[in-house]
């Protein structure tokens, strides 16, 4: 135990080679998980504030954001790792990439940075979107032959994900986030997004672009294209205000949502083009309703009548 972030935690050291090598500090939710949190450092010893610059290897663990993990004085804005205290197997992991990274920075011939070439994306015509559209509508088939035991699991943080389950304004965002980066960043974005913001009012994210887009940008980012997500958040608020008259967020007296249809999503499809995309992410809300099942507020906004799959 160590008074570290404004509050006594459970504290750790991993040592290599009879050296410390790295720390972690106990987490806001260790009661429920059992997990440390410890910062990631770049070869530099700067800390990594971008998944871009996490050092090779650690796409094998559970990469979070260090204040949203940790709610205290000096809690860091960059990027950590989440590992349970008992998981001998990632902390050996996360010590030797922290140390074999310094080792790498330290040679005199450091290698040259690689550049790896952006995937060539094939044209429309040779992606047959009719067995897409049937391959998924089997895969929903298949997940809604029986209930589901547990809640869907879109990120490793669970209060990220019942905040998508129990909020179809969030489950909204991370459809819209869903595009140009790994979808457990793109579904962790709302509940990201709520903490920066200090509030998931509608209404002021609306209305306020400008505060919404420095959301996304603060390092790290929340997105691969901060600005450009942060503009769809802001119209997909603006249009449920202005088009759907959604006058609050959230579940009523009687257990029901404000708005029960799907007609922002067809919007964006018929407005904005309808891209490839696009499309995905709409074949991926329904193949998510059906992992949430029907009674589920955010199932609402991705209603089976709004995707035309053909």
């Amino acid at each position: 135990m160590r008074h570290v972030f404004g509050r006594p935690r459970v504290h750790s050291v991993t040592r290599v080679d009879g050296m410390p090598a790295v720390e972690g500090a106990e987490a806001d939710d260790y009661g429920a998980t059992r997990s440390l949190i410890s910062v990631v450092k770049r070869a530099d010893g700067k800390d990594a504030r971008s998944r871009y610059e996490l050092p090779p290897g650690y796409e094998r663990l559970d990469v979070v954001v260090h204040r949203d993990e940790i709610v205290g004085p000096r809690a860091r804005s960059g990027l950590a790792v989440k590992i349970r205290q008992d998981d001998r197997y990632g902390w050996a992991l996360h010590a030797f990439l922290k140390v074999g990274s310094r080792r790498r920075l330290s040679l005199d011939t450091p290698e040259p940075p690689v550049s790896i070439p952006p995937a060539a994306i094939p044209p429309s015509t040779e992606v047959d979107r009719q067995a897409i559209a049937n391959a998924l509508l089997d895969y929903a088939a298949s997940l809604s032959a029986s209930e589901p035991d547990e809640p869907p699991s879109f990120t490793s943080n669970t209060a990220a994900n019942h905040f998508l389950v129990e909020d179809p304004f969030a489950f909204l965002v991370a459809v819209l986030c869903d595009e140009g980066v790994r979808a457990e960043w793109a579904w962790a974005a709302p509940y990201g997004l709520r903490q920066r913001l200090g509030h998931w009012d509608p209404r002021r994210i609306a209305a306020q672009p400008d505060e919404v887009r420095t959301a996304f940008e603060e390092p790290p980012a929340l997105h691969r294209m901060p600005a450009k997500t942060a503009a769809r958040v802001v119209g997909a608020a603006q249009r449920l205000l202005r088009d759907l008259g959604w006058p609050d967020l959230g579940e009523q007296a009687d257990g029901t949502t404000p708005v029960r249809d799907s007609r922002l999503v067809r919007r964006y499809r018929t407005e904005e083009g309808g891209d490839g995309g696009r499309d995905s992410r709409a074949r991926s809300a329904r193949a998510t309703r059906r992992c949430l099942g029907a009674t589920s507020p955010a199932t609402y906004m991705c209603d089976e009548s709004s995707f035309e799959l053909a």
